[in-house]
């Protein structure tokens, strides 16, 4: 899952930077986060969250339903990048 790993340098990361409160800086194989998140949705959401892995847009997506009941504006969308500097 290496394919998921942009290369960038670090000005270009701080122009692409949207909030500090979402960005996270992490060593992580991509292979591990995929994995930990696919045992975190089995164990603790009854595997409810949509996992995605798209090769070709580099990302990891994560989608967790909203309340029954309600629309899909309600759901949380989570979208991983990797980056590698």
């Amino acid at each position: 899952m290496l394919e998921l790993v942009r290369q960038t340098s670090v000005s270009n990361l701080e122009a692409q930077k949207f909030n500090d409160k979402t960005d996270f800086d992490i060593q992580a194989n991509p292979s591990i986060i995929w994995e930990e998140l696919n045992n975190f949705n089995a164990n603790y959401f009854e595997s409810k969250m949509t996992l995605e892995c798209n090769l070709e847009k580099q990302y990891i997506k994560a989608t967790m339903p909203g309340e029954a009941g309600k629309d899909s504006n309600d759901d949380l969308v989570l979208k991983i990048k990797f980056f590698d500097l």
